[in-house]
Order: C-alpha cells, then sequence, then structure tokens
C-alpha cells in the first residue's frame, strides 16, 4: 500500500472517528467538516427525505430541523467505519424519541465522499418507514439560517483524490462485486448466488416483510430470493453506481429497476455491505428504502 494512500485514509478515518467519537457532540463535528457545497442525500420519499444540493439546504430540512421534533437528545454510535482514500462507510445506531412519545432507534448507514479533509458529499441509508412511523407525513417546519452562524468550509478543490488501494485482498474483492453488477441483468439473480458462501449470513435492515436474518444460502434462496421473484414481473435489474472497500468489506451504492406483478414500479435504492472470504461472500448487510418495499408488495 502506497504511503500516500494509507496517509490520506488514516486522516479521513480520524475525521470520522472523531466525529462520532461523542454522542453528544455528533453535530458540531458534522458541521465543522461538511462543507458549503456540499450535495446531501437522504433516501425514501418521507417527511425528512431529499436530495440537497448545499449543507445551507440541507440544515434547513433536515439536520437543524429533526432536533425540534424530538423529546431529548439524539445519539447515534457507530458500528462499523470503512475507508478507501476519500471514500467512506459508517455504520450507525440511532437512539431518540419523538415529541408525539414514539421512539425513533434507526439503523443507519451513511456514505461519504471527501475532499481535502472535507465531507463534499452525504448519502444516507436508513429504515425510511420507521421515520413515517415515528413522525408521520407531514413536512416539519423549517428553521432558516441556523447554518449560516457557523463558520465556513470551503475546501480548495471538491474534487476527490483518485488514489485508491492496491491491497491485493481489496482490489480482488472489488473486482469480484463489480463483475456482480456488469453482467447481463438476467443473470443477476444467478452471478448473486455463486458468489455467495453456502454458509452466508444476510440481513437486512428495517421491519418489512423481507427484513431479518438469513443464515445459509438455502435460507436465502428459500426465504428472500423465491417469494421476492414471485412478486416480480420480470425479475430485476440492479446497477451499481459506486464500489469501494476496505481489505474484506466491499461497500455498493446501487439502484433497483423492477415492477411488481400489481403493477406497481420497485425501484429501490440500496446500500449493500459485503464480507468476502477467500472470494466469497460470506456476510451482506443490505439498507433501502423500507417503506417502498410496503408500498410495493403490501
Amino acid at each position: 500500500m502506497s504511503a500516500e494512500f494509507a496517509a490520506l485514509t488514516g486522516r479521513n478515518r480520524a475525521l470520522l472517528e472523531a466525529m462520532f467519537a461523542t454522542p453528544k457532540a455528533f453535530g458540531r463535528g458534522c458541521v465543522d467538516h461538511i462543507a458549503d457545497l456540499a450535495h446531501c442525500r437522504l433516501i425514501g420519499t418521507t417527511c425528512w427525505s431529499g436530495t440537497f444540493r448545499t449543507k445551507f439546504d440541507w440544515a434547513r430540512h433536515v439536520f437543524f430541523a429533526l432536533p425540534r421534533e424530538l423529546d431529548g437528545r439524539f445519539e447515534i454510535v457507530p458500528e462499523q467505519i470503512i475507508v478507501e482514500g476519500d471514500l467512506a462507510c459508517v455504520r450507525a445506531r440511532g437512539r431518540a424519541r419523538v415529541n408525539n412519545g414514539r421512539r425513533y432507534d434507526n439503523a443507519y448507514c451513511l456514505v461519504y465522499r471527501l475532499a481535502a479533509g472535507c465531507i463534499v458529499e452525504l448519502a444516507e441509508y436508513l429504515d425510511t418507514a420507521l421515520i413515517t412511523h415515528a413522525f408521520g407525513s407531514g413536512r416539519p417546519a423549517l428553521q432558516p439560517g441556523v447554518m449560516e452562524r457557523h463558520p465556513a468550509v470551503t475546501p480548495a478543490s471538491y474534487a476527490s483524490s483518485a488514489l485508491v488501494s492496491d491491497d491485493p485482498a481489496t482490489v480482488a474483492n472489488k473486482a469480484a462485486i463489480r463483475a456482480l453488477f456488469d453482467g447481463p441483468a438476467a443473470g443477476y439473480g444467478a452471478r448473486y448466488l455463486a458468489l455467495m458462501a453456502d454458509d452466508v449470513v444476510y440481513r437486512i435492515q428495517g421491519t418489512t416483510r423481507f427484513s431479518g436474518v438469513y443464515r445459509g444460502k438455502a435460507d436465502v434462496v428459500a426465504r428472500l430470493f423465491d417469494p421476492l421473484m414471485a412478486l416480480l414481473d420480470g425479475g430485476i435489474q440492479v446497477i451499481a453506481d459506486r464500489v469501494f472497500g476496505e481489505s474484506d468489506w466491499v461497500v455498493a451504492q446501487a439502484r433497483g429497476l423492477a415492477r411488481a406483478r400489481n403493477g406497481r414500479r420497485y425501484d429501490n435504492d440500496y446500500c449493500l455491505l459485503y464480507r468476502m472470504r477467500d472470494g466469497r461472500i460470506v456476510e451482506v448487510v443490505e439498507y433501502l428504502d423500507t417503506e417502498l418495499v410496503a408500498w410495493a408488495f403490501g
């Protein structure tokens, strides 16, 4: 591994670890490191979802609006941090209570693109059905002007480093996952199963009809793949927009294109984490728009 790549990865890991080190200080740490023109996205169509072109827009709609809806503080604790150069993924658990008395304990997958030590892109994957259950569907009141009181964060460039890992295991594992998505759409399911180890553990976040833990390839086929395919009209195409990784973990941001037999579109938004061993997938953690699952399939 080159010294330059190792140093870049180390700096970005330290930045994220410091952000998440103290739950009470997470908000301030995020504000201090997110660039003014950062592109932020929260998946789904919930009251908090959207694509925000600047951190000020994101802050008004989400970051500083959310705490007003909570009874007490919001805590977020990291479970895993994966970093490859200027790309990073943080799996985390949040704990909070809404003013209406409902619990809001969500599971998050946060994907960051950094540049010059600043966050310039953030994609947030989480249990969207839980958002609507906890907060309802109405848009909360905005809190304008709050972010402007914080110091500006303006990196010299919003372009990320082109450095990527040359670790042989990382290179091979990323290549295997890219090949999964790059082949013909009709063979995606067969390629996926061929890449899975017999003892694979497959976790889907949320409380949908497909959420839970599947243990072993046979269980994945019997309780997940076969029932899902039975609900789809013509199968599913999954397109990977970004693949990166560290050692035995690979992260893929992906989009699905499908139609349910009831006529509804099922075009989901995924962040998939794969743990590899000897060229096979031994663990999958899948984050997706859970509210869309319920809407499309019931």
